[in-house]
Order: C-alpha cells, then sequence, then structure tokens
C-alpha cells in the first residue's frame, strides 16, 4: 500500500446486499522534518469526527461472489470516491467493466446483475447517485467516517 493510504473499517457497515466492501482513506502528503514526504495530519473534532485536509480521499469499493461464499470468485462492480477540496466533499461513483481491468466514471451506477438463483443483487447500491452522494453529512464534513465508528 502507498504511503499515507490506509485501510479502514466501520463499526455499523451500510447495507450492501451481500456485496463485499473495502474502504481506504488517502492522505495528502507533505514534506517531513527530514525532507520525505509525510502524511498531512487529521485534526480531531470536539464532536463526532474528523476534519480532513484537503486532498484527502475516502474510497470505498464494492465486489460479488460470483459462487456466493468463495471469495475468489469476487468481481469488482462499483468504487465511489469522496475527494476533499477547497474544504468541501465531491463524490464520484466508478462502475468496474467486465473484463476487470478498468472502471469509468458514471453518474449513477444501474447495475442489474443476477445472483446465479436470478434474484438481483446490489439492490442496495443501484440507487447511488453523484447528486446524493454527499447527503449524509453537514458541508465540509462526511457523517460516515466518525471517531466512534471506526475501528
Amino acid at each position: 500500500m502507498a504511503p499515507g493510504v490506509l485501510p479502514y473499517a466501520v463499526n455499523a457497515p451500510q447495507w450492501s446486499d451481500g456485496a463485499h466492501a473495502v474502504r481506504y482513506v488517502a492522505l495528502p502528503s507533505r514534506p517531513g522534518p527530514d525532507g520525505r514526504p509525510e502524511p498531512v495530519p487529521i485534526d480531531v473534532l470536539d464532536v463526532h469526527g474528523w476534519n480532513f485536509p484537503d486532498g484527502t480521499v475516502v474510497v470505498n469499493s464494492f465486489a460479488l461472489e460470483e459462487e456466493e461464499g468463495s471469495p475468489a470468485t469476487r468481481r469488482w462492480v462499483e468504487t465511489r470516491l469522496l475527494l476533499k477540496e477547497a474544504a468541501e466533499w465531491a463524490g464520484y461513483s466508478y462502475q468496474w467493466q467486465d473484463d476487470q481491468r478498468d472502471a469509468v466514471l458514471v453518474e449513477a451506477v444501474t447495475l442489474e446483475r443476477l445472483a446465479g438463483d436470478g434474484r438481483i443483487r446490489l439492490s442496495g447500491l443501484v440507487e447511488f447517485k453523484r447528486e446524493t452522494a454527499l447527503s449524509f453529512g453537514a458541508p465540509g464534513e462526511i457523517e460516515t467516517v466518525r471517531v466512534d465508528q471506526g475501528d
């Protein structure tokens, strides 16, 4: 993993209809005392959270198992990014291509993947849209990344 990219988990993850999720925070860097890059620190707020520096990226990627219970059959379906610039967060969603080599920026995720039993999986993810990506916190805050939720 690159310096400044930190995996994290949440105590109460969102419902994602059986999807496997991985989460990372990528912090911007600055020159340290020895001249080598070091991550810019996160300010701790008095009430429920952190103030991430501009340039922070929060990543949430989802994969589905083609065979339920078999992690070796996971295929990436969506990656969501939140980027903090000028004290505001911007949300982006990328849908993975079938060959798993690349993902493309989308305005809304419109997946209709079917599980082997014919039922639609990812029904909890289908509704994600860029304009609603930031509806979970006050301006400049990420309500889903709180001090009392992280592991």
